[in-house]
């Protein structure tokens, strides 16, 4: 079992190394927003998929199948280019925030599990999954209506389809949050009236 200050350590250098990466993420985000919308940089792709799963034969006891295609944003309208860019760029600064006060969370919970402070963040961070839980859902919904508007064609000859699969994930994720912030603020209320007891 680890002890604290390992602990940490280990907390404090991921959670850094996640901000990091955010702020990496969002650099690399605007420059190939600059550089897509500027045509000279390497075209940015959409995964889609399908609502008619692709597969065959290629071969005497192989087959394949397919059921989500990567096609290049150029296809897609500008504004829904645009769209995305941002998109990617907001969900990480919201994950370069989060991960700044998942430090303060976890710096908290390792001294006082049971501090007013941490069920207040639990459910913080329990909104922050619902309302990614929704984007999602919305963003999933719109690049399907999106690509079935462009009228292409696949090799096989038939039209391109996509559908949108529901992944209730983050639903889950804020389920267990707010669970979580119940219990702690449990917690800090029963050992206020043990201590107003003795």
């Amino acid at each position: 079992m680890l002890t604290v200050p390992p602990t940490r350590k280990i907390i404090t250098v991921t959670l850094t190394l996640l901000q990091f990466g955010a702020v990496a993420f969002v650099l690399f985000s605007l420059g190939s927003l600059m550089l897509g919308l500027s045509g000279k940089g390497p075209e940015p792709s959409v995964d889609v998929s399908l609502l008619d799963k692709l597969s065959g034969a290629v071969g005497e006891g192989a087959s394949y199948s397919v059921d989500t295609l990567s096609l290049p944003l150029g296809l897609f309208p500008l504004a829904f280019a645009v769209y995305k860019h941002v998109a990617f760029i907001v969900l990480a600064v919201v994950l370069f925030f989060v991960a700044g006060r998942a430090r303060l969370f976890l710096e908290r919970l390792l001294s006082d599990p049971y501090h007013p402070d941490n069920a207040s963040d639990l459910q913080r961070a329990a909104r922050v999954a619902l309302l990614l839980q929704v984007f999602w859902t919305l963003d999933g919904l719109l690049t399907s209506a999106v690509t079935n508007r462009l009228g292409l064609t696949l090799p096989v000859g038939q039209p391109l389809r996509s559908a949108y699969h529901l992944d209730v994930s983050l639903l889950i994720v804020a389920a267990v949050l707010a669970i979580a912030a119940t219990v702690v603020q449990r917690g800090h209320d029963l050992r206020r009236e043990q201590e107003l007891t003795i």
